[in-house]
């Protein structure tokens, strides 16, 4: 739940700015984004997030959290001749990490590459031999890695609330969506895919 927190805070930070820029001819290049997808390791699963991304020039700071959730599943007979599926918590994960990249700019998208570290709780769920669960904690560092594609309008236009009902004057403020490739390098290696949807200033306009 940790990221959807991170998120709403990107989200007021965003209208925020969304207020004050009216007319303004140049704006910063600030927007967060929400990130939903699955990851592949030891550590790897259900993947969400959020992370909030400041660019100057070419170069581009983030701020992220990543949070991971592997699910393991096993029949268990509640008859001589029916089974029940029974799906429960492996492991789960909290990835907190500060990235810097390059960020190259089209008319209306942009790609990026990222390097940095980051900090990762994984807790491990385990049954002893009376099938009593017992958790085990561990804390390690990692080199988080991004690869990011993102699409969003082209010129200052009204906002579009659920990207359909235009409200508000023209402004650079606005949506857009994207895919990612991710990982991080550490003791619990990971790789994955997400698609995600931003708010904010995605360029100067």
């Amino acid at each position: 739940m940790k990221y959807l927190l991170l998120f709403f805070l990107i989200l007021i930070f965003s209208f925020s700015a969304y207020c004050q820029d009216s007319l303004k001819r140049s704006n910063p290049v600030i927007y967060g984004e929400s990130v939903y997808g699955i990851s592949f390791g030891k550590t790897g699963g259900l993947t969400g997030g959020g992370q909030l991304n400041y660019q100057f020039k070419k170069n581009l700071i983030s701020i992220k959290y990543t949070g991971r959730l592997k699910l393991k599943s096993q029949l268990e007979m509640i008859t001589p001749v029916t089974a029940f599926p029974i799906i429960e918590e492996r492991n789960s994960s909290n990835e907190f990490s500060a990235l810097y990249g390059l960020r190259f700019l089209e008319t209306g998208q942009a790609f990026n590459f990222s390097l940095g570290i980051s900090e990762t709780i994984l807790r491990e769920v385990f049954k002893d031999e009376e099938q009593t669960k017992y958790s085990k904690i561990q804390h390690y560092l990692g080199v988080p890695y991004e690869l990011s594609m993102n699409f969003f309008k082209s010129k200052r236009d009204r906002f579009k609330l659920y990207n359909f009902f235009p409200i508000g004057p023209k402004t650079a403020f606005g949506g857009g969506v994207g895919v990612k490739i991710f990982g991080n390098i550490s003791k619990f290696t990971t790789h994955g895919l997400a698609v995600s949807y931003s708010l904010g200033y995605h360029k100067k306009y």
